[in-house]
C-alpha cells in the first residue's frame, strides 16, 4: 500500500468520471485559475452539460496535447495522461453560442479514458500522490517560503510590477503545495517546463524546479536591464 499521500487533496469529494478539455502547450496548475473561451461544438456541448450540475460539481480536467495530436485534433489525439483536475467557477455565455469559462485547478490526477456517449471525451481519475510532501519536512518548511519569498523579492526588486503575479502568490503561504504551483506557472513559460512541474512527485525536487526558473528569471533581468541583482 502507498503510504504517501497529498496533504492537499481530499479524494472522496472528487469525481469518479470527469470530462476531457485537452488543449495544445498549456498546462493548468492546481491552485491556478486559467481562462478558456469555449467555441468548438463539443465542448460547448460539454459546458452545456456542465451547467445543468450543481455549481460543485462541474469539473473538468485540463490535459495538454500530446505529440502528434496535429494529426487527428478532430478526433481522439494523444493527451498527456498527468493533469490537473479543475472546477469551473464562473460561466459566461458569448454571442454565437460560445461559452467564457473560469476554470480553478484542483487537484493533480492521472487520467485513464473511457468509452463515452458524449460529443466529447470522459477519463476516470486516479489522484497522484506525491513521494515527499509537507510532512516530510519538518523544519524545512520555514526554510521553503523564505527561499522562494527571497528569490521573489530579489526579481520583484529588479523588474518593478512586472513580477506582480509573482508577489500576489505570495501572499498566501499556508499551503505550500499550491504555493509552489502557483509560483511555477507565473515562473514558467515553456510548457514542457510546466508538465515536467506537474509530475514530478517530489514537493523538495519540485520546489527546487521553481527556484532554478527564479534564478534563471533573475539572472535574464539583471542582463537586461543592466541591472544587478540585490544582495
Amino acid at each position: 500500500m502507498d503510504s504517501t499521500h497529498d496533504v492537499s487533496l481530499d479524494v472522496h469529494a472528487l469525481p469518479a468520471e470527469v470530462a476531457l478539455f485537452p488543449l495544445p502547450d498549456h498546462v493548468l496548475m492546481p491552485g491556478v485559475p486559467a481562462p478558456y473561451r469555449v467555441f468548438e461544438p463539443r465542448y460547448r456541448s460539454m459546458v452545456e452539460d456542465l451547467l445543468e450540475m450543481p455549481e460543485e460539481d462541474r469539473w473538468i480536467a485540463v490535459p495538454r496535447l500530446a505529440p502528434g495530436w496535429k494529426s487527428d485534433y478532430h478526433g481522439r489525439p494523444p493527451v498527456n495522461p498527468i493533469a490537473t483536475l479543475g472546477r469551473v467557477v464562473t460561466c459566461e455565455p458569448l454571442i454565437g453560442s460560445h461559452y467564457f469559462i473560469l476554470v480553478e485547478g484542483v487537484a493533480r490526477v492521472r487520467l485513464v479514458e473511457c468509452s463515452s456517449d458524449r460529443p466529447y471525451r470522459l477519463a476516470c481519475i486516479e489522484p497522484l500522490r506525491d513521494t515527499t510532501t509537507v510532512a516530510d519536512l519538518a523544519g524545512g518548511r520555514h526554510q521553503i517560503v523564505e527561499a522562494l519569498s527571497q528569490a521573489v523579492y530579489t526579481l520583484s526588486q529588479i523588474v518593478g510590477n512586472t513580477a506582480s503575479d509573482l508577489t500576489e502568490a505570495l501572499q498566501d503561504t499556508s499551503d505550500i503545495e499550491r504555493l509552489v504551483y502557483r509560483l511555477g506557472a507565473a515562473a514558467m513559460d515553456e510548457p514542457d517546463e510546466r508538465q515536467a512541474l506537474l509530475e514530478e512527485r517530489s514537493l523538495l525536487n519540485r520546489t527546487g524546479m521553481v527556484l532554478n526558473s527564479l534564478s534563471d528569471l533573475i539572472a535574464l533581468s539583471s542582463c537586461h536591464l543592466g541591472a544587478s541583482a540585490p544582495a
